[in-house]
C-alpha cells in the first residue's frame, strides 16, 4: 500500500508540474505585457477618458484586500496566495484600442518567448534574483553552502570571495582602517558588496570619578568603586557548594527599566563620611550622596562585538566580485589600498578569502599539468623503450586540449579547479586511446617483416593496413568512453556543478584527440619509420623499391 500511494503521489506530482508549467507558458506574454503597460502608465499622463478608468480600476482591484469567499478557501484549506481564486476574478471595462493592441502584441511574442527554469546560480547567486531582491543597508549576501561555509570559515575566517583582516592594537584604529578601507574599495571596478564589519553601534554607561568632589563630599574612592561594582557588575560574597562544585554568590543592587537605567544610575546613593565623624547621622541612618555629585555619568556609544586574534583586535572589511577575475580584483585592490589609504602605526591587513583557494589551486595545477605530461611520457618510454614512439604519443595531448577547450566554449563553462581537473583526465584518456593506434601500427610493420625485410612499398602498406585496422577498436573505445560520461552533462543532483564542467573538456578532448590520432599519428610514424629504414637500407634501395 505504501508502494502505491508513492507511485501515486508521484504522478500526481508530476501532472501537476506540467499543468503549472504550461499555465506558466500560457500566462507568460499576458503578464509580461500588463507589466510593462503598467510601467508605461505609471510615468506618462494618461488623456483618454476611458483608458483612465480601467487603469484606475486595474489599481483598486490590486490594492483590494482578499474577499471573505478567499478567506473562507484558506480556512477549508484551498489556498490562493490571498489572491481571489480563478472563478471570482475582477473584471475590468473593456477598451478596444488597448485591447487590440495587447492581443497582437500577444500573438506576436506567444511563440518567441521561452521560459527557463531556474537554476541555483540564476536563483541564489550573486546577481541572482534571490541576491537582487534581499538587500539590506550595511549587510552583505554570501550564497554558499553549509559544508563550503564551515570549511572557508575555518581556513580563512570569512565566508566572502574576499576579505581583508584588519589586526591593531586599539579599537579606534582597527574600526578607522576598516572604514577608510571600505571606502576606497567600492570604487574598484568589480568589487560589489562592499562592507565593514560593525564594530561599534552600542550604548554603554561610561562613569568617571572626580577625586575633587569626592573629596569635598567626603566619599572614599574604595566605596565609591566598591558602589559602582555592586549596581553595575556585582560582588561575589560567598559560594555555596553544589552537585556539579562550588557555584559563586553575586549580590547585586537591583535595576529597573533599561530606559531608566541611566538615571536610575546618576541617582545611586554613595556612603560618605567627614574626617573625625561618624558615618551614620543623629537617627542612625547611613549618610549618603548621589553618584551623579561625585562623578560623570553618561551613555556613550561603544563597541557591539570586540574580536580578536592571536593577541591582536580584529575587524574584517568583506567583499564580492562581479563580472573580473578575482585575482585582478585583488591586484587593484591592494595598488589602490596603499595608496589611497594611511596604515596607522600598530595596525596591519591581511588579504584572505575564498581566492586564496583558488590561488593556491592554480598554482598547484601550474605544476600537476606539467607533471602528468612529463609522467604520461615516462610511462609510454618504459612501455615501448622508444623516445620517438613516446614522443609520438604525446602529440595527442594539444589536441586532447583543443578539444577540451571547444567543448568548453561550446557548453559556457568558465575555467574553474573542475575544468582543470578534467583537462588532467583528458590527457590520459587521449594517450591511452593513442596507445591502440600505436598498438596496430607496430604489429602491422613486424608482421611484414620488421624493417630490415620489407621495402618502402610494403612500408607503407603495413602502416596503412595497420591504421585500417584500429577503426574499430577506436569506434568501441571512443564509444564506451562518450556513454559513460555523456550522462555527467545533464547531472543535476548533489555535487553536479563540479561533475558537469569536469566531464565537458573529457569530452572534447577525446572526440578532437581521437581524430588527431587517427589522421596524424600514422603520418608521423610513417616518416619515422621511413627514416630509420634509410640508415638501414640506404638511398639506393630506397630508389629501387620506388622503382
Amino acid at each position: 500500500m505504501l508502494q502505491s500511494l508513492r507511485i501515486e503521489s508521484a504522478r500526481r506530482w508530476t501532472r501537476h508540474t506540467e499543468d503549472l508549467n504550461r499555465q506558466l507558458h500560457i500566462r507568460a506574454v499576458p503578464t509580461w505585457l500588463q507589466l510593462v503597460a503598467d510601467e508605461c502608465f505609471t510615468r506618462v499622463a494618461i488623456l483618454d477618458e476611458p483608458l483612465r478608468t480601467v487603469q484606475t480600476q486595474i489599481r483598486v482591484i490590486r490594492n483590494a484586500a482578499p474577499n471573505s469567499h478567499t478567506v473562507a478557501s484558506h480556512a477549508n484549506g484551498e489556498t490562493h496566495h490571498g489572491l481571489a481564486p480563478n472563478a471570482e476574478l475582477p473584471i475590468v471595462d473593456p477598451h478596444e484600442e488597448y485591447d487590440a493592441i495587447r492581443q497582437r502584441l500577444n500573438e506576436r511574442y506567444a511563440g518567441s518567448i521561452l521560459l527557463e527554469a531556474h537554476t541555483p546560480d540564476s536563483l541564489s547567486n550573486f546577481g541572482g534574483e534571490m541576491d537582487e531582491s534581499l538587500q539590506m543597508p550595511g549587510w552583505t549576501n554570501v550564497w554558499t553552502r553549509p559544508i563550503q561555509n564551515r570549511v572557508d570559515m575555518l581556513a580563512t575566517g570569512i565566508n566572502s570571495e574576499i576579505g581583508i583582516r584588519v589586526l591593531g592594537g586599539t579599537l579606534d584604529n582597527v574600526v578607522k582602517t576598516s572604514e577608510e578601507i571600505a571606502a576606497v574599495l567600492k570604487d574598484v571596478p568589480g568589487t560589489a558588496d562592499v562592507v565593514a564589519d560593525p564594530v561599534r553601534g552600542k550604548g554603554l554607561i561610561q562613569v568617571i570619578p572626580d577625586p575633587e568632589r569626592a573629596a569635598e563630599q567626603g566619599v572614599a574612592m574604595s566605596d565609591l568603586q566598591a558602589t559602582i561594582e555592586f549596581a553595575l557588575a556585582g560582588r561575589v560574597i560567598t559560594e555555596i557548594s553544589g552537585d556539579r562544585g562550588r557555584l559563586p554568590v553575586r549580590l547585586q543592587i537591583a535595576c529597573v527599566a533599561s530606559e531608566q537605567d541611566e538615571q536610575t544610575l546618576r541617582q545611586l546613593r554613595v556612603p560618605r563620611y567627614r574626617v573625625g565623624a561618624d558615618r551614620t547621622s543623629v537617627d542612625g541612618r547611613l549618610q549618603t550622596v548621589a553618584l551623579e555629585s561625585v562623578a560623570s555619568v553618561m551613555v556613550t556609544e561603544g563597541p557591539a562585538t570586540i574580536k580578536s586574534e592571536n593577541g591582536w583586535l580584529r575587524n574584517y572589511v568583506r567583499l564580492n566580485v562581479r563580472g573580473r577575475n578575482p585575482f585582478d580584483v585583488v591586484n587593484d585592490a591592494r595598488r589602490m589600498v596603499s595608496q589611497r589609504v594611511t596604515v596607522p602605526s600598530g595596525v596591519f591587513l591581511e588579504w584572505t578569502g575564498q581566492f586564496q583557494h583558488a590561488a593556491e589551486t592554480q598554482r598547484r595545477l601550474l605544476l600537476l599539468i606539467p607533471a602528468v605530461l612529463v609522467l604520461i611520457f615516462a610511462i609510454l618510454y618504459v612501455t615501448y623503450r622508444d623516445w620517438t614512439d613516446a614522443a609520438i604519443m604525446l602529440l595527442s595531448a594539444p589536441g586532447a586540449l583543443a578539444g577540451g577547450v571547444l567543448c568548453q566554449w561550446l557548453l559556457g563553462y568558465k575555467f574553474s579547479i573542475a575544468v582543470g581537473v578534467g583537462y588532467i583526465a583528458c590527457f590520459g584518456m587521449a594517450a591511452s586511446t593513442g596507445i591502440v593506434m600505436l598498438v596496430y601500427l607496430r604489429e602491422a610493420v613486424e608482421n611484414a617483416g620488421g624493417l630490415q625485410r620489407i621495402t618502402l612499398a610494403q612500408l607503407r602498406e603495413a602502416v596503412f593496413t595497420g591504421a585500417v585496422h584500429r577503426l574499430r577498436p577506436k569506434l568501441l573505445t571512443e564509444a564506451t568512453t562518450i556513454l559513460s560520461l555523456a550522462p555527467m552533462l545533464w547531472s543535476d543532483g548533489v555535487g553536479a556543478e563540479v561533475i558537469r564542467p569536469m566531464a565537458a573538456p573529457v569530452l572534447g578532448g577525446i572526440l578532437l584527440a581521437d581524430e588527431v590520432i587517427d589522421l596524424l599519428l600514422p603520418i608521423l610514424f610513417y616518416h619515422v619509420r621511413r627514416r630509420r629504414w634509410r640508415k638501414i637500407h640506404g638511398t639506393s634501395r630506397e630508389h629501387q623499391s620506388a622503382s
